[in-house]
């Protein structure tokens, strides 16, 4: 995969297949990110939502983790809450000044998103699909053993889920500190960052 230099005040993601996905309700997802040639200092951070949900209490964190074998390490930022999900479209939440974090090229990122439990109708967002999955991200997912060495989109993995419950008053834990589970032949949210 070339890397790329990043323009100021465009949106770049996770490259492979996109679909949509129904937030899990006290779920936090995390999709890999290369940052591109020049590396990338984001000034927002955000999904799409495609259908909206309704409640309150619709509400997503955001972070960046740093990698540490193939998982989220540790947070290099928390953002902050987006609450509302009840419209479609750009859900986001501005980075500010000393908190834009420089993501070095070529480097491996976690982009996360926490959603929040309490919704009455949890929203529907663009995902990363599983049915053409990039063969670098099934890499820097890695597998059980050999004998589960994927034979096709369906049994690579795409990104990770973990168990978090919402609250939007705490920031978003080190991601050491929970437990990861890879997401085969199932969509992951889709996190992206603008450009400074």
């Amino acid at each position: 995969m070339k890397l790329l230099p990043a323009i100021a005040g465009r949106a770049y993601f996770t490259p492979g297949s996109y679909t949509t996905l129904l937030a899990a309700a006290d779920k936090i997802y995390a999709v890999p990110f290369v940052a591109g040639k020049g590396g990338i200092t984001p000034d927002r951070i955000g999904v799409n939502v495609t259908t909206q949900g309704a409640g309150a209490n619709c509400d997503v964190r955001f972070g960046i983790y740093a990698d540490r074998n193939g998982r989220p390490g540790t947070l290099i930022g928390d953002f902050g809450a987006k609450t509302g999900l009840t419209s479609t479209g750009e859900h986001k939440v501005d980075i500010i000044g000393a908190l834009r974090p420089f993501l070095w090229p070529g480097q491996l990122y976690w982009l996360a998103a926490n959603f929040d439990g309490a919704a009455s109708t949890q929203p529907t967002v663009a995902a990363l699909a599983t049915s053409v999955v990039p063969q670098e991200i099934a890499a820097y997912l890695g597998v059980a053993d050999l004998a589960s060495l994927p034979s096709s989109a369906a049994t690579a993995g795409v990104g990770l889920r973990a168990d978090l419950t919402y609250n939007i008053s705490n920031a978003l834990p080190d991601g050491g500190d929970l437990t990861w589970a890879v997401q085969l032949n199932t969509a992951v949210a889709l996190v992206g960052l603008r450009a400074a």
